[in-house]
């Protein structure tokens, strides 16, 4: 006979706070001891703050099991993001399965963008993504990151052809570009502040330090 327990609601609140907090803590600093709370909390992802996945890479095996088991589209959000952030080259099986498959826009996104942060190519099979661009030309967005995985392949060169009108849309037309003239991966590039970011919206130093001159005097 399983025993269910209802909880006061403010006492639910209570827990799932302590669960969110110690579980951001742990993502700062490392503690193993952590390791088996998260795996048995992992479904439940109300219960921990994500960053915490990808501090600890003995989830690695238990990410991919809830990406490749999951009904729960968030749940694929959280793995598929985790295993990116780690750069685990174990995922990319999973990964690839996932982006081949006829998963919803959004979670493939998300796994082809984890895969370029992985940049493990090994094995990978380029004639499936080849067809997996024909499938998507009217998917700009997706279709921009698989172009930017094709030229990790070594070749600079589109093997198959685009629609003229797919080519000028802006986000293909950069990643075209992107692989004729670079063979570096655009998602190792550091990001860069916006050029509306000014000085005095941005300082380099902590408000509220007066460190002119004049204020090392008394008038």
């Amino acid at each position: 006979m399983s025993l269910k327990i209802e909880l006061n609601p403010d006492i639910r609140k209570k827990i799932t706070a302590k669960y969110r907090f110690y579980t951001y803590r742990a993502s700062i600093l490392y503690s193993p001891g952590i390791i088996p709370v998260i795996k048995e909390i992992l479904p439940f992802p109300w219960l921990y703050n994500i960053t915490v996945l990808r501090a600890y890479p003995e989830l690695i095996p238990d990410l991919v099991r809830l990406l490749e088991n999951s009904s729960s589209d968030y749940l694929k959000y959280v793995a598929i993001w985790a295993l990116g952030e780690m750069k685990c080259s174990n995922a990319v099986s999973a990964l690839a399965k996932v982006l081949f498959s006829d998963e919803n826009l959004g979670i493939k996104l998300m796994a082809s963008q984890s895969l370029l942060k992985i940049d493990y190519w090994d094995g990978f099979d380029w004639e499936r993504l080849e067809q997996e661009i024909l499938r998507t030309q009217k998917m700009p967005r997706l279709l921009k990151n698989l172009i930017l995985i094709w030229g990790r392949s070594g070749s600079n060169e589109l093997r198959v052809e685009l629609d003229e009108c797919v080519r000028e849309d802006e986000n293909v037309a950069n990643a075209l570009r992107w692989i004729n003239k670079r063979a570096d991966n655009v998602m190792s590039l550091p990001d860069k502040l916006p050029e509306y970011i000014r000085g005095k919206e941005y300082p380099l130093m902590e408000p509220g330090l007066d460190i002119t001159a004049s204020s090392y005097y008394c008038f």
